[in-house]
């Protein structure tokens, strides 16, 4: 154990071959750096690192450590964070968790480890922080990563995960012109962004590869932002929630077999594209507000879309190819001779099924072709 108070000063702790390895440093001021390495424990190692004030740095790096736990815990200033934990790491967890400070950054890497856990969290309880940096890495099996960053502005969230069962959340509370971006590459995934609170121009990107996959965007109270979903595999969902904002855009690309695609609108002048490539999907878009735009492309077998708008001066189209293909637009709202609510269906394929209901009144448009 090792506290440090004032001033320039620098804790280092090496710990190798030793059973039940513990280490605790502690630091209170100023230009203060903290360097913990484990390796090679018969038994669990545990390491924390809390730092309090000023331009500190944490490094936690444990080696072969099976059950091991790290926290890296830091309030103040220009504060970094990492920790490590690699080489059969399984059963480990590790936590960085920086508040009251602007620009921090924070990094979990998990390599070879099955069954572990990892967390970050920066927030701000004065509510001027930005431009924060959290990251973390996950290799193995049966994964889960979680990183929530509350109160901020500009802050970027990334999690990367390769394996078989994996879980991502992110969460950015009140976050303007935050980044948030999940990566997961094997089976059996799921993965949440919710960016909520006034999360003006923000953007979310989940891209996964794989075959069970679920992704879903949350944005509420966002104006500005951009949700991609992008999934090649099979028996995926994706869900797109942007609340009540304007100019806001979403975009599905879904290639596969058994696909679901939800996105729900409400606000102005909004854009939601939905692309889908494989069979028995179903796509749906929901937009209440003024001039927003959807669009749904589907090609192959047995695919089933809906669109439906209610306010003026809104665009629709679904193209679609294959066979027994069904399509359906819904517009409530009126329109005008130079701003019309436009509304079109093209079917390419046999035995097919086509709908346009426009209820509004005047200014409407409407056009459906079958080939």
């Amino acid at each position: 154990s090792t506290t440090q108070n004032g001033n320039f000063n620098t804790a280092t702790t090496l710990q190798q071959n030793v059973n039940d390895s513990s280490a605790t440093v502690s630091q209170y001021g100023d230009l203060n750096t903290a360097d913990v390495s484990q390796s090679n424990s018969a038994n669990a190692m545990t390491a924390s690192v809390t730092t309090v004030g000023n331009e500190n740095a944490a490094t936690i790096t444990q080696d072969d450590s099976w059950y091991a736990s790290a926290s890296i815990n830091q309030e103040g200033d220009a504060n970094t964070g990492a920790i490590t934990q690699t080489n059969i790491s399984d059963y480990t967890t590790a936590s960085i968790d920086q508040i009251n400070a602007s620009f921090d950054n924070a990094v979990i890497s998990q390599v070879d480890a099955y069954s572990s856990d990892a967390a970050i969290t920066q927030s701000d309880t004065a509510g001027f922080a930005q431009g924060n940096d959290a990251t973390i890495n996950q290799t193995g099996n049966d994964l889960t990563a979680s990183i929530t960053q509350n109160d901020t502005r500009g802050d970027v969230a990334l999690i990367n995960q390769t394996g078989a069962d994996q879980n991502a959340t992110i969460l950015q509370d009140d976050s303007w012109y935050a980044d948030a971006t999940i990566t997961q590459s094997g089976s059996l995934q799921t993965a949440d962004i919710s960016q909520v609170s006034i999360s003006d121009n923000a953007s979310a990107t989940i891209t996964q590869s794989g075959s069970e996959n679920a992704a879903s965007v949350n944005q509420n109270g966002s104006a500005g932002s951009l949700a991609e979903v992008m999934q090649d595999g099979t028996l995926q969902t994706a869900t797109v929630n942007q609340g009540t904002g304007n100019y806001n855009d979403a975009f599905f690309n879904q290639m596969g077999s058994e696909q679901d695609a939800l996105v729900v609108q409400s606000g102005s002048r909004n854009l939601a594209n939905v692309d889908q490539n494989g069979s028995l999907q179903n796509a749906a878009v929901n937009q209440s507000g003024s001039d927003n735009d959807a669009s749904i492309m589907q090609s192959n077998t047995m695919n089933s879309a809906d669109i439906d708008q209610s306010g003026d001066f809104n665009v629709a189209n679904i193209d679609q190819t294959g066979s027994s293909l069904n399509a359906s637009i819904s517009q409530s709202g009126v329109g005008t001779a130079s701003d019309l609510n436009n509304a079109s269906i093209l079917q390419s394929s046999q035995y097919d099924v086509a709908t346009i209901l426009q209820s509004g009144g005047a200014g409407n448009n409407a056009s459906i072709v079958q080939q």
